[in-house]
């Protein structure tokens, strides 16, 4: 069920269009949002003066940090990896940010505003994703449809992946989640499928199906469960669990009464089961829990329904 309330926001401010969530080993949720700039053509503009990156309270909704003034064109991914540092794609600058839990800067890949196709530029970052030994793996997706793989200090390793609709190719690689065998989920969005590859970029499966609609956003629970957020052709923000097979447990939509508009574009899950879902047009971060009564133990939201015979995800 959806947590009312959450999160506990200031009076009068609003968050502008939400594109990632992530969250960290103490539970703070972390939320990117562009502020006052929307999605524009434009990619040469100056960095947004306003916060674009919170840090929330899971547990209460209280904000308990803001930054990021002045850093980013257009935000768009963030994720956290094993040490708490915070990742950051901004597909304005063409450029992956590391940063400490507070804000300090580490690390840059990429060249600020230059675009590119070889180890040190991207074309559109879209988000990062960690293997157990500190490697990361970034989807430079909105140009160069491929991902790449670099040593934690930035060293580049390899990369896969062209503009196709084979099993090494992609159409918009936009999330990325890791579970415990290292095996890399890629939101193919174009595509409309997940892909999975192991740690060096063999491809493993894909799932695709109408229950999966147009997949954004993906993370993957401790248990394995497999959770995408889905920016379709009907509610156009549907959140799909899924078990490690590929096989639907139950989807759930997070559209409020009076919503005119909606598109889920990140999720991400707690150690503690809890699911955040940004979303871009309604300019939001909601979170949901499970449901305890005996009708809906173990949902999520009271519209979760499963996949009918012949809908599986292949």
């Amino acid at each position: 069920m959806r947590v009312e309330g959450w999160p506990r926001l200031a009076d009068g401010q609003q968050l502008g269009e939400v594109t990632g969530v992530a969250v960290d080993s103490h539970n703070h949720v972390f939320v990117f949002h562009r502020a006052n700039r929307d999605w524009s053509g434009d990619m040469s503009q100056h960095g947004i003066q306003q916060s674009t990156i919170l840090m929330i309270d899971g547990d209460t909704g209280d904000i308990l940090a803001e930054w990021g003034r002045g850093k980013f064109v257009i935000p768009h991914g963030i994720s956290i990896d094993k040490h708490d540092n915070v990742w950051v794609t901004d597909v304005g600058t063409h450029q992956v940010h590391k940063f400490t839990n507070d804000g300090e800067h580490l690390l840059t890949f990429g060249e600020t505003g230059i675009a590119g196709n070889s180890p040190s530029l991207f074309a559109g970052p879209t988000d990062v994703a960690f293997l157990s030994d500190g490697s990361v793996i970034v989807s430079d997706g909105y140009d160069n449809t491929r991902l790449v793989k670099y040593r934690p200090d930035g060293t580049f390793l390899t990369e896969w992946g062209e503009p196709g609709k084979s099993s090494g190719q992609f159409n918009l690689p936009h999330g990325l989640a890791v579970n415990a065998d290292d095996q890399i989920f890629v939101i193919d969005r174009g595509n409309a499928r997940v892909k999975i590859f192991d740690k060096d970029g063999a491809f493993i499966d894909q799932w695709k199906g109408r229950q999966l609609g147009r997949p954004y956003g993906i993370d993957v629970a401790a248990n394995g469960d497999v959770f995408v957020v889905e920016a379709g052709w009907q509610d156009r923000s549907v959140v799909i669990k899924l078990n490690s097979e590929g096989s639907l447990i139950s989807r759930f939509t997070t559209a409020i009464r009076g919503d005119r508009a909606l598109m889920g574009h990140d999720i991400a899950v707690g150690d503690d089961g809890a699911i955040y879902v940004a979303d871009v047009f309604a300019k939001r971060v909601q979170k949901f829990v499970k449901r305890t009564d005996d009708n809906h133990a173990g949902d999520y939201h009271p519209h979760t329904s499963k996949m009918a015979d012949g809908d599986g995800i292949q």
